[in-house]
């Protein structure tokens, strides 16, 4: 991937985010203390944030950096990989013990997965 594209694609993320959290650039300029046109070029992708940068706005989107890169489209609270989800296990633990399985048990689960879901929506 290009230096542009990161920029293009942290850009289009940053926007986004920002959009939906209801903030004008100007608003969402003030909270980190830059200027509106250094928001609005990073939403344009002529610049990327820097480090710290990434980090304030990760911190105030409770997202990872990663995300805000493009290279993680895991679209939650970070945090809540920690959470439990039965027993001992954490949703971390659980992607952790599914991208292990191999093709067919991903398949399975999926589809076991899809039923589930399907029989919750018939029993509302």
């Amino acid at each position: 991937m290009k230096k542009d594209d990161v920029n293009n694609i942290t850009g289009c993320i940053i926007s986004d985010l920002r959009k939906g959290a209801g903030l004008t650039q100007k608003q969402f300029a003030k909270a980190f203390n830059v200027s509106e046109g250094t928001i609005a070029h990073y939403e344009q992708g002529i610049t990327i944030p820097n480090t710290e940068m990434l980090e304030k706005f990760a911190d105030y989107f409770n997202l990872s950096v990663d995300y805000l890169l493009g290279r993680c489209m895991l679209f939650m609270e970070f945090q809540k990989l920690n959470d439990r989800l039965y027993d001992k296990m954490t949703l971390a633990d659980m992607v952790n013990l599914v991208s292990a399985f191999s093709k067919d048990k991903k398949h399975y689960l999926f589809n076991t997965l899809q039923a589930l879901d399907s029989l919750d929506e018939k029993l509302k």
